[in-house]
């Protein structure tokens, strides 16, 4: 109901926001407008980008081809890489400044879950906008 809220008024407001002075204005798409389209992008770059570039990895480590043209496969081998580079900083910045236990173990279930996550958030937009 939260996420519908949010997507009413957005609906409802975005096209008064550019009656308001450029810097709210600019702020006001940023924070209501914007948001439908990060979230698109971290489900393109996380689920698929992650799982292409997983799958392309084992099919490469195996002698199989690719599945796709070469351009495609690298770049989705790179976003992976940049995916895990996030995560691997994460986990450098948790050790070198928390080095507890519960810290660690929280970044462990919530690096699993996240995609999990991002699933259910990208859905849960997808009802909001179809019922809005």
């Amino acid at each position: 109901r939260w996420a519908m809220g949010w997507d009413q008024v957005t609906l409802f407001h975005a096209p008064g926001f550019k009656l308001a002075p450029l810097r709210l204005c600019c702020g006001l798409y940023y924070l209501f407008v914007m948001r439908w389209l990060s979230n698109f992008c971290v489900v393109v770059v996380l689920v698929f980008n992650s799982a292409a570039g997983l799958v392309g990895t084992y099919r490469a480590a195996h002698g199989l081809g690719p599945l796709a043209p070469p351009t495609v496969v690298a770049l989705q081998t790179f976003s992976f890489g940049l995916y895990l580079t996030f995560v691997c900083c994460t986990w450098g910045f948790a050790l070198v400044y928390g080095r507890s236990a519960r810290l660690l173990s929280g970044l462990a279930v919530y690096f699993v879950l996240c995609p999990i996550y991002i699933v259910f958030c990208a859905f849960q937009l997808v009802v909001s906008l179809t019922r809005v």
